[in-house]
């Protein structure tokens, strides 16, 4: 929104996306694959990959985002929220 021409506000964007390497690994005595067994290390790989599809992880704020929030706030005037279109 802007007010009698000018920027009210100029959004920041300071995030960061990290990646995490993992290896996974898995062993047990094995077996022949003319008979396999329904304890082996495949699905025991595969049951691990499972939980790790399901795991959440946490939230984590950066070094920057805790002063950027309130200087954004700060600059806010009480009725500047969101508009909507009915």
């Amino acid at each position: 929104m802007a007010e009698h021409g000018q920027a009210l506000i100029m959004g920041v964007d300071a995030s960061e996306k990290i990646y995490r390497r993992l290896q996974l690994t898995v062993t047990n005595p094995g077996g022949h694959s003319s008979i396999p067994v329904p304890d082996n290390a495949i699905y025991h790989l595969a049951d691990g990959l499972g939980r790790l599809e399901r795991y959440q992880f946490p939230f984590e704020l950066n070094d920057v985002n805790p002063r950027l929030l309130p200087a954004i706030v700060g600059r806010s005037k009480p009725d500047s929220g969101p508009k909507t279109c009915s």
